[in-house]
């Protein structure tokens, strides 16, 4: 048990376990810890009291047979005691953990990972599921938010940016196939989908703020399961007891790669059988005298071969031409990290991080006349970084709170790519590495009028060396809890994101043969939002949220001679030369806003569901100053989740759960076909009518069962995902074949099963 704000103990806070008979509790130690023995499996809710603290509630907490229950609760101080004032018990599980947030944020735990169908463990899948927010494709899991491109989301681990955590993130996205963050390790963590409080920086649309939790100090526990993210086996554990440290660590292997060396492709239904594996763990060190110290890791490697020189003709998506691509990612992070208490109004939290990434493409052609693989592509990208990162903390009273932080990233590079390009032999198209600086600070004040009025505000500021570019980005909220019930909030601020840094050195054919870089000048690119939002508790566990939203974005990158072309919509393909764009200024705009509506009943009395419906519109400018619809207008997303659980024989637990989206299709370039020669054929966009129209809708029925076996030192929990049950037939693109010029519809995913079992013990 701590103070939400310093996280120092409260000893001598009464826990209590509602509805047991007799009645059930104890109180926390010097430490802030208590242990609750006996208690019966099942959905269970705790309730926690202390001396000029709200009373705060924790409900439908899911206990089973084969794992103990390890909570870190924290409660927030009373601005005043006055007899006449009723405080509502602190029962809102849609709050954020991170208190400077007022508006467009929400925490998520580890159970909703799982919990919605189709989100199969997966934090970005799981937030397609709020209002303003619509994942891409069923292939990957890149998320769109109130209309921005992917790019615009920033990655969070223990208080640290990272890189993309996601297997198959190519250069420049946010996202990937399948997560790296293993849902078994992580803590209750928060979403951001628009103007986050002023800690946030270098990131325009959303932040995702994932906490690693710390593993169980007292006993060993283990967990080995088998599903779609892989097999995987994961344990935890006191270091010292006595101490109470404790290390939690997983590691994750490819189950189609593990199947296809078992029992071979051929039994498979794919033709490439992707590999990817992952490790992530924590090492927790509780010290009171030195302070907290604490090492949190993650890392994975993911890569697919396609090969048609392994293959029959036959089996060739061309009648002529072949080709053998090899795609690959890696990424590592590592952070160390302590917490010093200067006294009780003060504190210190540090932290050193080593991080990187790498994607690689190589492609190789070949043709039906000569079987010899012709190299056509060599892309390799790499990026490092060593931060630094110091965030002081000050409570002077109940009434306020300051922070203040300064992060330095030393970031190294090395951008590579060569092209064929119709030549025998590859030719350099960038080569480029080097090393800078970024730097960034901020600075936030949190007043307390009373218990019902909130005001934050804040200025973030980012430096960026390598072209002495500066921002300072003011961020103002506040929330006014009319009374125990109805809620109102807004927020405001500039954001500022830096533009992939693969795009400050492309180079510049000039009419004498020379290069020169002509995107090393480019400024920030900056978006300016205003929130405001209504919030009602119908009940205790049942809530109606608005949020109403208008979003300015400026000094985006365009180009002169593509007059169509914005960063904005950084992440569609119909951009497939991305990474060599030159020659960009930052004169481009856009302009986003829209309604969101979240009505949303908590689990309780073993059901629970959630209706999230978003109106939005979606616009930019290129170079020509034409107002156009960016790629990712879709206009509407509609989500309805539900589900039920059932207790069997009092211990066992059967869920069912359903999640029908229904949302604008996205947009596109229309494109013609134009026969260059005769195995050659050149795809020509049609900017003009760029984004004018939108595919057809997406419509997906995603249904999940799950049945959890609590036996006596055990639990099994034994699930299957339907996805896309009605088996939609929704667009994913259309593929362009340039040596033959035909145009093929690639469809996103077919209904799926995808089972899992997982031993608890």
């Amino acid at each position: 048990m701590t103070d939400n704000a310093n996280l120092l103990p409260l000893p001598g806070a009464n826990v209590v376990l509602l509805d047991s008979d007799p009645l059930k509790g104890t109180t926390t130690d010097s430490k802030g810890a208590f242990r609750l023995e006996g208690v019966p499996l099942g959905r269970q809710s705790l309730k926690v009291t202390f001396m000029g603290y709200k009373e705060k509630i924790i409900s439908n907490l899911n206990l089973s047979s084969g794992k103990e229950l390890v909570l870190t609760i924290g409660l927030d101080e009373l601005v005043m005691m006055m007899d006449e004032v009723t405080i509502r018990p602190d029962d809102r599980k849609d709050l954020p953990v991170n208190e400077m947030a007022l508006i467009s944020a929400r925490s998520f735990t580890i159970e909703e990972t799982e919990r919605y169908a189709g989100s199969i463990g997966d934090p970005a899948r799981m937030a397609s599921s709020f209002a303003g927010v619509s994942i891409m494709s069923d292939q990957q899991n890149e998320i769109v938010i109130r209309g921005n491109s992917p790019m615009g989301l920033l990655w969070r681990l223990d208080g640290v940016d990272i890189p993309n955590p996601n297997h198959f993130g190519a250069l420049g996205t946010t996202g990937g196939g399948l997560s790296m963050i293993n849902n078994n390790t992580l803590s209750n963590s928060d979403f951001f989908t628009g103007a986050f409080p002023a800690e946030y920086g270098d990131a325009l649309s959303g932040v995702f703020d994932l906490k690693m939790r710390n593993g169980n100090n007292e006993r060993w526990e283990y967990v080995i399961q088998a599903g779609f993210n892989g097999l995987e086996a994961g344990a935890e554990g006191p270091v010292s007891r006595k101490n109470g440290s404790s290390f939690l660590i997983n590691y994750r292997y490819s189950m189609l790669l593990l199947v296809d060396k078992i029992m071979g492709t051929e039994l498979l239904t794919v033709e490439d059988v992707p590999f990817y594996h992952d490790l992530s763990f924590k090492l927790n060190f509780p010290d009171k005298k030195a302070g907290r110290f604490s090492i949190t890791g993650l890392g994975g490697v993911s890569g697919i071969d396609e090969l048609d020189s392994e293959r029959d003709t036959s089996e060739w998506s061309s009648d002529y031409q072949g080709s053998d691509y090899h795609f690959g990612t890696r990424m590592g992070t590592l952070i160390a990290s302590h917490v010093y208490y200067f006294n009780k109004t003060a504190w210190l939290d540090s932290y050193f991080s080593v991080s990187g990434s790498n994607s690689y493409v190589n492609e190789d052609t070949l043709t039906i006349s000569n079987m010899e693989p012709a190299p056509q592509i060599r892309q390799n990208a790499w990026e490092g970084k060593i931060q630094l990162t110091s965030v002081f903390h000050a409570k002077p009273n109940h009434r306020n709170l300051f922070d203040a932080g300064l992060n330095l990233q030393y970031i190294i590079y090395n951008f590579d790519e060569k092209t064929a390009n119709g030549q025998p032999e590859l030719s350099p198209l960038i080569d480029v590495n080097g090393n800078t600086f970024l730097v960034k600070s901020f600075f936030q004040y949190q007043r307390k009028f009373n218990d019902f009025f909130t005001l934050n505000a804040g200025l973030n500021c980012l430096y960026f060396v390598y072209n002495n570019r500066i921002s300072f980005d003011p961020r103002l909220s506040a929330k006014w809890q009319i009374n125990g019930n109805h809620a109102l909030s807004a927020g405001t601020g500039v954001f500022s994101q830096l533009p992939e840094e693969l795009f400050y050195f492309v180079e510049t054919e000039m009419p004498d043969g020379s290069f020169i870089l002509t995107n090393q000048d480019l400024e920030y690119m900056r978006s300016f939002h205003i929130v405001m939002g209504y919030d009602y508790l119908v009940s205790p566990n049942m809530r109606l949220k608005v949020e109403a939203y208008y979003q300015h974005l400026f000094n985006i990158p365009v180009k002169k001679n593509e007059p169509a072309y914005s960063m904005l919509n950084f992440g569609d393909d119909s951009f497939s030369s991305i990474p060599v764009i030159d020659s960009l200024v930052n004169k481009g705009t856009g302009n986003n806003y829209g309604i969101e509506l979240t009505a949303e009943k908590f689990l309780s009395k073993g059901y629970y569901f959630l209706f999230t419906g978003s109106l939005f519109q979606s616009y930019y400018k290129g170079y020509d100053g034409i107002t156009r619809n960016t790629a990712f207008n879709k206009n509407f997303t509609l989500n309805i989740l539900a589900g039920k659980e059932f207790c069997i024989r009092k211990k066992n637990f059967l869920n069912l759960d359903v999640k029908l989206t229904w949302a604008g299709g996205m947009r596109y370039v229309p494109f013609s076909t134009q026969q260059v020669d005769e195995h050659y054929y050149v795809r020509q966009n049609d900017w003009d009518e760029a984004y004018e129209d939108r595919r057809p809708d997406y419509f997906r029925l995603n249904i999940r069962a799950a049945y959890k076996i609590n036996l006596r030192k055990m639990t099994i929990e034994l699930a299957i995902d339907m996805l896309n049950v009605t088996n939609q037939k929704n667009i994913y693109f259309e593929y362009f074949d340039p040596s033959t010029g035909e145009i093929e519809t690639v469809y996103q995913l077919p209904f799926l099963p995808i089972p899992l079992i997982r031993f608890q013990f």
